[in-house]
């Protein structure tokens, strides 16, 4: 920017600044002003509708106080609420006639306030006169009015009805005889639009001036001067009418039920639960104190133009000499030296001319000397850059060789470096992680985090050594890798460390094959274990033995049945059956010893043709249960098919023999985890108590007797060992007589492990 024009600036700047200051404190005062006088006017207004509404309540309940004192409506009320044998019908319906015809109906037309006035029984809470005739005989007991009527004077507030099909307030009071005795209760529903008239009135003048009322359900009670039909159809927002609704009286500045920015003022009505508000747009409020600000800004910008012109004329007084420098100036900087400045001045500038001269010859002396000595040193820097490129291009390939990513980390300013090479590690680029100890914390996985931080904390306490660790590390694509953290740090003239810097080493084949491994050897020692276990008690010489008791028990039962007596036949009877559930036994053991140790290999599977085909294989148990299968769609998952169809057949199987007397409904379904498929098999049969949840999936456990459901107790055990050999977990959610839902998981095809 030239001298000139920067000369020109500070003149406007040092002349329109007391004028700016001025400007600013006479708008903010007047604006200041307005805003208590906008808040005093509309906290006066919101005070006189406040008076008013509640002088126009009070009146009308009086009104219809007075008018239920009346003689002659008490006496007509006495009759019509008599037993009908009492008075003949003509005496009923000139009583009924007279109410409405000298009081009601007059009321109405000449004092005004009541859309329409009735009466109830005291005790049905029927009405048995009305002004409108077709409401005659309509029941109203459980109305507010009429439940508080009966008591004292009751307003209820407004609220939408569907038996009036519009918005009312209704008003009700007792009406008793010179005896004190209740015979009727005396309403009105009050007409809503002389509370909006209230509201409005005056307020002509004003284009944007408001009063309203609010209920504390949001909705208008009063009609909008701005909204058409918004009496209880249309719910208001604002801060002001929420601050209301907390049954606070204030003011303030804030957006109203409209979006528009305004003043307002509200006052909560506990005696009536409503909200009323006076509000007037900011806009309207303070358009006298726009105008002084754009009068102010004319007055700106005509003194800014005087100032301008008187500025430039000043500044090229003092400017032109400093040209004659910058000339100079530009002149030596592209290399002439030999230049010399020349002013005929007297003055600073004139002075600083001959040092400016001065100091060209001493550097025209300097620079003689320097190229000499540059010479010398290009020679040494490219000798040594040459040095170090070669040593950086060795670190660079051994780096990269050993899939190794570095890091350092300066601990005071807590900048942190991470190479290429360790960010590709976790699969980013290099610009998709920033270089911040946060970015290394955030992935760490949850179980290995605060050992880390406690790790690295108690490290940099006491740095002794090296710090060396493995931990886990969240890669991009949602899956956690094995790093391996070789690290050590630097330290300061107080011993204390000031840097560390390391290395991450991707280990994640690694510690999988270890712990794939690991699992495997465990799973092989359980199998062995178990299957010795098993293979003495189900061998040739149990099973044979058996088999012979059984035949030659039923071999005497058919030979000398008729000689046997029937104490003795239901011997023999037992011992048989004895023989066969001690043969089921045997093979359901061996059945569920062998899911570990004589399982298939896992392929895939298609779980909606496995149960289809277990619909079939069981169609007649299905048709003799009257039981109904239904499924949602299952997936294809990998597994052993054998082992999956019999756990769905134990599951299916189980949910129709422990039924209660409805007919069995069994549904299956599957919903996909993060990272497994969940089964759901629910029936509607006896359910189960929670606290044996648990012990339904342990060997030979009964929860009912055999006589009751029959079968040996190993058929929810073998369902939780094919599960676990898949991988998944079981459990149940059951309540007696409610039914039971089994869930199992089995983990999705593209990360299931087999576990042998």
């Amino acid at each position: 920017m030239k001298m000139t024009v920067r000369l020109t600036i500070l003149f406007l700047i040092f002349a329109l600044i007391p004028l700016l200051f001025t400007s600013y404190f006479a708008y903010a005062n007047n604006r200041q002003r307005i805003e208590v006088m906008s808040l005093a006017r509309l906290d006066s207004i919101n005070l006189l509708k406040t008076a008013e509404f509640q002088r126009w309540i009070d009146n009308e309940s009086q009104s219809l106080r007075d008018m239920a004192r009346r003689p002659l409506i008490i006496q007509y009320a006495s009759v019509l609420t008599e037993p009908d044998e009492l008075f003949p019908v003509s005496e009923l319906q000139i009583a009924s006639k007279a109410i409405l015809d000298d009081h009601f109906v007059p009321t109405l037309s000449e004092e005004g306030g009541f859309t329409e006035l009735f009466l109830l029984h005291p005790k049905s809470g029927v009405i048995f006169a009305s002004t409108k005739q077709e409401n005659v005989s309509k029941i109203r007991e459980h109305e507010p009015y009429f439940v508080r009527g009966k008591q004292e004077t009751y307003v209820q507030n407004a609220y939408y009805t569907l038996k009036q099909g519009k918005p009312v307030m209704t008003i009700a009071t007792p009406m008793v005889n010179e005896n004190g005795r209740l015979i009727a209760v005396l309403a009105g529903h009050v007409d809503l639009d002389e509370m909006t008239t209230i509201m409005h009135k005056g307020q002509e003048a004003d284009r944007t001036l408001e009063t309203y009322i609010i209920n504390k359900f949001n909705y208008f009670i009063t009609k909008s001067r701005f909204m058409q039909d918004t009496t209880l159809t249309q719910v208001a927002y604002s801060s002001g009418i929420e601050n209301c609704l907390q049954q606070n009286r204030g003011s303030g500045f804030y957006t109203n039920y409209r979006s528009i920015s305004v003043i307002g003022v509200y006052e909560w009505l506990p005696e009536n639960e409503l909200c009323i508000l006076t509000e007037i747009d900011q806009a309207e409020a303070f358009a006298p104190i726009v105008q002084m600000r754009n009068t102010f800004l004319m007055i700106g910008i005509f003194v800014a133009s005087v100032i301008t012109v008187f500025g430039i004329f000043f500044a090229r007084t003092i400017t032109n000499p400093i040209l004659r420098l910058v000339e100079g100036t530009e002149a030596i900087a592209h290399g002439n030296l030999n230049y010399r400045i020349h002013l005929n001045s007297k003055d600073e500038i004139g002075q600083l001319a001959e040092t400016f001269n001065d100091m060209v010859a001493s550097r025209q002396q300097a620079e003689n000397s320097l190229r000499d000595y540059q010479a010398n040193l290009e020679q040494i820097i490219a000798d040594r850059t040459t040095s170090l490129q070669a040593s950086e291009e060795r670190l660079s390939r051994i780096i990269e060789a050993s899939n190794t990513g570095i890091w350092d980390w300066q601990i005071s300013t807590n900048e942190v470096y991470y190479s290429p090479r360790w960010k590709s590690l976790l699969g980013y680029e290099d610009h998709e992680i920033e270089n911040t100890f946060e970015q290394w914390e955030v992935r760490l996985h949850p179980d290995d985090k605060q050992r880390m931080l406690d790790a690295v904390a108690d490290f940099l306490e006491n740095p002794v050594g090296n710090f060396n660790q493995d931990f886990r590390m969240k890669h991009k694509n949602g899956s956690y890798r094995w790093i391996s953290n070789r690290s050590a740090v630097l330290l300061d003239t107080d011993q204390k460390p000031f840097k560390m810097y390391g290395s991450h080493l991707d280990i994640t084949e690694w510690r999988e094959a270890e712990e794939a491994l690991a699992q495997k050897a465990a799973a092989l020692t359980q199998s062995n274990e178990e299957l010795q276990m098993f293979a003495y008690i189900a061998s040739h010489d149990l099973q044979e033995p058996l088999r012979m008791v059984s035949s030659y028990l039923q071999l005497l039962s058919r030979r000398y049945n008729d000689a046997l007596d029937k104490e003795a036949q239901e011997f023999i009877h037992f011992a048989v059956d004895g023989a066969k559930r001690m043969h089921q036994l045997i093979n359901d053991l061996l059945a569920y010893s062998r899911i570990g140790t004589r399982g298939k290999e896992f392929t895939l599977v298609n779980c909606q043709e496995i149960l289809e085909n277990i619909c079939r294989l069981m169609q007649f148990t299905i048709s003799n249960n009257n039981a109904t299968i239904t499924s949602g769609p299952l997936p294809i998952l990998l597994a052993d098919e054998s082992q999956l169809s019999q756990l769905f057949q134990n599951l299916i199987s189980n949910a129709i023999k422990f039924q209660n007397d409805a007919p069995p409904v069994v549904h299956i379904e599957a919903q996909q985890q993060e990272d497994c498929w969940l089964f759901s098999v629910r029936d509607n049969g006896v359910g189960i108590e929670p606290e044996s949840a648990s012990r339904v999936f342990d060997v030979f456990k009964r929860l009912h007797t055999r006589d009751a459901y029959p079968g040996t107790g190993i058929g929810l055990a073998i369902c939780k060992k094919i599960v676990e050999r898949h991988g998944g977990k079981i459990w149940v959610q059951s309540q007696p007589n409610e039914g039971a839902t089994f869930n199992f998981t089995l983990p999705d095809s593209s990360i299931i492990t087999e576990i042998r």
